[in-house]
């Protein structure tokens, strides 16, 4: 495999991050709505902000680092695509081609 092809491996790893990166959203916002909603003392709830705040900056960072990652992989696979664009026609003319015959098969029964 070409260097400049992302791996398998690479581009679920960003997915997998990006579905973490939701859920601890999700969680910090069901967070948020309860201490809105809560009679909790100042104390506790400053310091529930406290952390919130934290985990909101650790998830600004994997933000960006996962932006980051997704944007060396597009680079790679757009100069792949400049470096090889019969190949890329091709392979999608076959695609549409296949894609084509077993439509066209589903719908003629």
């Amino acid at each position: 495999m070409n260097e400049t092809t992302p791996t398998n491996n690479q581009v679920h790893g960003i997915e997998r991050e990006a579905s973490k990166l939701q859920g601890e959203l999700e969680t910090l916002m069901k967070q948020i709505r309860e201490l809105t909603n809560s009679n909790l003392p100042v104390d506790k709830t400053a310091r529930q902000m406290v952390e919130i705040s934290e985990q909101l900056q650790r998830i600004k960072q994997n933000m960006g680092q996962l932006s980051d990652q997704s944007s060396e992989i597009l680079n790679k696979i757009d100069k792949n695509v400049k470096a090889n664009p019969y190949l890329y026609i091709i392979g999608a003319a076959a695609v549409g081609l296949i894609l084509g015959k077993v439509g066209g098969r589903r719908l003629c029964r």
